[in-house]
């Protein structure tokens, strides 16, 4: 998987959008990746508007509407990614459905797109194309810090924050950010968040939680141990998302790499969890 050979970049023309750009040019030169600029011309957008209000005055027929939509697509590698030769994609219909059909003909190993939730509880929701992309394709998807606070952010990648959870999947998950921080000559921070029980009367609590910490911090310790791995050991306390959040702030991380529960199936309780974690992270978030 790494280094990323085929990367995908979806493309809505969005501030969100603009804002990926210069992420999506270090990592596919880092790689010396092919890129694969995606656009779906989707019938509800463009007939109905973007925040589907009612039909759009003057609509012109379906055809000039998906060759502008083309030549818009061709305006924007020839803006953004000129020295980069973006192989163009667009298909009609619904961006999330179109763009895990892509990723499996394709054969893409990495996904990056913006998250774009809306309205009054943007903060709290990701987009539901990113949504079904984090729950549909097989491959690594990379998501941008929710909303548009991306000021300051830098492309090129310095610290790498690992949450662990002890999952079947974590020694892939590990391996990866491992082989990810190395590629970048990155610092490699591995984080577990511990979210310990409600104090109880009869039990000694500060004992009982420094016991779980040690525990979780000597499991840390031989993850990195037998994999190999030069890493900076953190484990903090509470909610996953919250906690992490804080963790990644506190270390200056440029990029979260998180497990998607390959081993987790269908779980909603799971999914809602990523989704936190994605949404609330203050850098980009890397699922594998």
């Amino acid at each position: 998987m790494i280094p990323f050979r085929r990367i995908l970049f979806p493309v809505d023309f969005s501030p969100a959008c603009l804002a990926t750009v210069p992420h999506v040019r270090e990592l596919v030169k880092h790689n010396q990746a092919q890129l694969t600029l995606f656009h779906a011309a989707d019938p509800t957008v463009l007939v109905f508007g973007p925040n589907g209000d009612g039909l759009l005055a003057n609509v012109p027929p379906w055809t000039e509407l998906v060759e502008a939509e083309h030549a818009r697509l061709r305006a924007f590698a020839a803006e953004y990614f000129p020295d980069l030769h973006p192989a163009l994609v667009l298909k009609e219909g619904d961006p999330g459905t179109l763009i895990a059909r892509e990723v499996a003909q394709a054969g893409c190993d990495l996904v990056m797109m913006p998250t774009r939730g809306e309205g009054l509880f943007r903060r709290l929701l990701i987009g539901s194309v990113a949504a079904k992309v984090l729950h549909d394709v097989s491959c690594a998807v990379w998501t941008g810090v929710h909303g548009l606070e991306t000021e300051g952010l830098r492309p090129d990648i310095h610290t790498v924050m690992c949450a662990v959870s002890f999952e079947e999947e974590t020694a892939a998950i590990v391996r990866a950010a491992g082989a990810l921080a190395k590629s970048h000559g990155a610092r490699l921070i591995l984080v577990h968040a511990l979210e310990t029980p409600p104090m109880a009367l009869e039990i000694d609590f500060a004992a009982f939680r420094q016991s779980l910490m040690d525990g979780a911090d000597l499991s840390l310790r031989k993850l990195a141990q037998e994999h190999g791995l030069e890493a900076t050991i953190r484990v903090v306390e509470g909610s996953p998302s919250r906690a992490i959040r804080e963790a990644a702030e506190a270390a200056g991380a440029d990029l979260l790499v998180v497990g998607r529960g390959v081993s987790q199936g269908l779980l909603s309780q799971f999914w809602t969890r990523l989704y936190s974690i994605v949404s609330e992270s203050p850098c980009p978030v890397l699922s594998i």
